[in-house]
């Protein structure tokens, strides 16, 4: 399962489509319990976002609401090819955006 969110980043001056994301990543496979997290600033292709996904080969991704339209097209130009090769589709879940903010994050932890 990857989870994956985004924001403009604080070097890219404005925060347009094209303009460079920071983007956040958690991935777990379930099977082994491995965990692979990374944040990154990545540029208007994404290759770095499109690397990651291709490694890891989810079966499941959440993402928040929101995600730029760059983002949100690589992912379904990538997750295509990833089910037509697995046994079972890629499941998409989308969630609202505050779900993925520090702050909900730290509480859910904590609570936890």
């Amino acid at each position: 399962m990857m989870c994956i969110c985004e924001q403009p980043s604080s070097s890219s001056g404005s925060e347009g489509e094209g303009d460079t994301m920071r983007i956040g990543m958690v991935c777990i496979d379930t099977a082994s319990g491995d965990i692979v997290y990374d944040e990154w600033e990545d540029g208007e292709l994404r290759q770095n976002l499109a690397s990651r996904v291709a490694h890891l080969q989810p079966r499941e991704l959440l993402l928040p609401e929101g995600l730029s339209s760059i983002t949100s097209k690589l992912l379904k130009r990538l997750v295509a090819p990833l089910a037509m090769s697995q046994a079972t589709a890629v499941r998409v879940e989308v969630m609202k955006g505050h779900h993925f903010t520090p702050d909900t994050a730290e509480k859910k932890i904590k609570k936890f």
